[in-house]
């Protein structure tokens, strides 16, 4: 059993670091720098990536790479087309890398001219007659030639932009933005896609290689050159002298996903991080009242957002060029590029410069709001009106890239802005209040948590391919989607016709995100983010199901006792209509409960069976005696209406018990006894014993 009530001493100064921000309005404050340490380039690194650097940890605890050479720049004798289009691929005199060829390696002069005009599939572009003239590519081969010959290889002046002068950076930033923003043949610019000013590409250490290869689709050489030296800039202007790794996975708790090849074993590693840290909920028995108290007060202490899990977040982008596991749609890049209307042009550039300049919430909301109201898709749904029927809120074909696209917009300009503060203020963990941005108030969200919105709208199968017309719809919304966004579709759902492993490829991560920028899930009500959700992700997509989903769950339900007992009538008080629309306590309120569905009973044979059956012994635990101290204390409850989050707690208790006494039956069913020891009788019996004394006070 554990010691009495940790009230006293969390309420004291356990929120210092989670408190509302100062008196500007915004909400990241400076944490001390924590000590750095070598880390892994992490999963699936891009093959262009600088090696990791001993420097450690970056902005917001990210791993980080040496900071990515400046390599446009040719030898004397190559055109400024070579040294704009080729030569951060193919080195500044053609000598070629360990991803890229050398010039002209084998080719005859014509057929070194057809490959520039034809490209190479994803990795080299085609290059048009009015990027790149037929005389300047033939010159171009006979230098690249001469130099080829040439042992020692030529020297290459390159330059870095941590040398520039003032006038030079100022040149580059000016220039670059001016790149950044024009648009391409289609009418969409960089920043429709990315961040304002490619505070982004800084943040992240992606090597030239790989801007130019992704700009080229879009830009002439000329701008091309512009924009990767704009990216250099930047990283110079915010000082980001090691930027985070490709594949860092932004606001992924800890910089990095915890170690295992699949969710078991990363569920697993999570339970063993628990453990280490001597959380109550993974180490002692909820015996008490005083232990259940105990438990929920040490839960609201722990930061979602600086404890590492096992849960991959999404990352920034992802490249198909890289293997076919990042051809996905699970990142934070749009489907489609939202721009804005000509009409409307001028005043979102002013915008933008507003949000540069001076990067505070309210800046920070007027982009937000612009998004719906000065933006327009190009067109986009107006070609795709197959009507959908039944599908949802989506009316016409065109609807469901539209809509993912504009809230992965707002989750790209929400994390985005935590990035910029990280980087001015030097910080290296996430400090936000408890629902961050609270004083957004457009339309009838109150703040703003776009992350479980995206996770919301994909907790099922897009359309119901169940049906006829559903099957249709799905169809219908598959046959609408650009080529680049078909090709992050899985394989089995273009094959099938229908949406149902992209969904779920999608919603774990992106309700996890959800969580852990807010944690206590103030902010997740609002005109599309329905409260059933949260039942979803528990039932149908929670793959790291052992650990995780356990703690996750009482995690969310303490913070919001918290919100009630403790914050009501503070300046610390989330603000959301969630916690302003009636009496009832988040323990007593189906709406809000939702802890059923976690009673997963794995085999004795399972290595997180011992752990997983005493974290969700002791969830229950801990909740029934609050909830059976409420109700003696003459509490309301409310059964949720169709949720009936209450009742169906009762019966899952009953159900978590038979199942559990029913494995440890079984063949491997002693380690399971052995995980409770002399307690077990309090997880079985005592557990069920406790259900009906709730229940009896629930007057049913």
């Amino acid at each position: 059993m554990v010691s009495p009530s940790l009230r006293a001493r969390v309420l004291a100064g356990a929120f210092a670091g989670w408190a509302a921000s100062g008196c500007d309005g915004d909400f990241l404050a400076v944490e001390e720098v924590s000590p750095s340490r070598e880390v892994s380039p992490g999963d699936g690194a891009n093959p262009g990536t600088m090696p990791p650097s001993s420097s450690g940890r970056g902005v917001l605890g990210c791993p980080t790479v040496d900071p990515p050479p400046y390599t446009l720049g040719a030898h004397a004798t190559l055109s400024a087309e070579f040294a704009a289009a080729c030569s951060a691929c193919h080195g500044p005199a053609g000598r070629g890398s360990a991803t890229y060829p050398e010039l002209p390696g084998g080719l005859s002069e014509e057929a070194f001219v057809a490959h520039a005009r034809q490209g190479s599939g994803e990795r080299m572009p085609a290059f048009a007659p009015s990027s790149i003239s037929e005389d300047t590519l033939r010159r171009d081969y006979r230098a690249l030639l001469a130099l080829a010959a040439e042992d020692p290889p030529p020297e290459v002046s390159l330059s870095n932009a941590w040398t520039w002068s003032e006038a030079e950076l100022a040149q580059a930033r000016d220039e670059g933005l001016a790149a950044w923003r024009k648009p391409d043949p289609e009418g969409v610019a960089c920043a429709d896609c990315h961040t304002v000013d490619a505070l982004d590409l800084a943040v992240l250490g992606y090597p030239d290689d790989a801007l130019t290869r992704r700009a080229r689709l879009h830009l002439e050489p000329d701008d091309v050159a512009k924009l990767v030296r704009f990216v250099h800039a930047q990283r110079r202007h915010f000082g980001i002298d090691t930027p985070c790794a490709p594949t860092y996975r932004p606001l992924q708790p800890g910089g990095e996903v915890l170690p295992g090849e699949t969710p078991e074993a990363q569920d697993a590693a999570f339970g063993a991080l628990l453990r280490e840290r001597g959380y109550l909920i993974a180490t002692e028995t909820v015996a008490s009242l005083d232990d259940a108290r105990a438990v929920l007060d040490e839960m609201i202490t722990i930061d979602l957002r600086n404890l590492p899990i096992g849960i991959p977040l999404p990352r920034w982008t992802e490249d198909g060029v890289n293997g076919a596991a990042h051809a996905s749609m699970n990142d934070y890049m749009p489907p489609l590029g939202l721009r804005p209307h000509p009409e409307d042009q001028a005043q979102w550039r002013a915008m933008s410069d507003a949000y540069i300049e001076d990067p505070t919430d309210a800046h920070l909301f007027a982009l937000i709001d612009g998004l719906r109201s000065m933006h327009n898709d190009g067109g986009y749904r107006a070609a795709h009106t197959t009507p959908t029927g039944n599908c949802r809120r989506y009316q016409q074909a065109g609807d469901y890239l539209y809509d993912l696209s504009l809230r992965k917009r707002r989750s790209q300009m929400i994390t985005q802005h935590l990035l910029r503060r990280a980087v001015l203020n030097r910080e290296t963990s996430l400090e936000l209040p408890l629902a961050p941005l609270a004083a957004y108030t457009q339309g009838s969200d109150v703040g703003l948590n776009p992350f479980w919105a995206i996770a919301g709208e994909h907790a099922e199968s897009i359309c119901y391919p169940s049906t006829e017309a559903g099957k249709l719809a799905s169809e219908a919304i598959l046959a609408a989607m650009p080529p680049a966004a078909l090709a992050e579709v899985p394989d089995q759902d273009q094959a099938d016709g229908v949406l149902t492993a992209l969904p779920r490829q999608i919603a774990h991560a992106w309700f996890a995100l959800g969580q852990i920028y807010d944690p206590g899930l103030a902010m997740r009500q609002g005109n599309d983010q329905a409260t059933n959700k949260l039942n979803y992700w528990q039932r149908l997509t929670f793959s790291h199901d052992g650990i995780h989903r356990p703690f996750f769950a009482l995690h969310r339900l303490a913070l919001q006792r918290h919100f009630v007992e403790d914050l009501q009538g503070t300046r610390d008080h989330p603000g959301s209509t969630f916690f302003l629309s009636g009496p009832v306590h988040p323990l007593l309120d189906g709406d809000r409960l939702w802890l059923r569905q976690i009673y997963l009973v794995l085999s004795g044979e399972d290595p997180r069976a011992g752990l997983s059956h005493r974290l969700i012994g002791n969830a229950f635990r801990a909740v029934l005696l609050l909830q059976k101290e409420l109700l003696e204390a003459g509490e309301p409850w409310d059964d949720g209406g169709q949720t009936r989050g209450v009742t169906r707690l009762l019966d899952d208790v009953r159900r978590w018990v038979d199942e559990l006494e029913r494995r440890i039956g079984e063949s491997g069913g002693q380690v399971i006894a052995d995980a409770f020891g002399p307690d077990l009788e309090l997880y079985t019996s005592g557990l069920a014993t406790l259900a009906d004394e709730v229940e009896a006070r629930l007057n049913l």
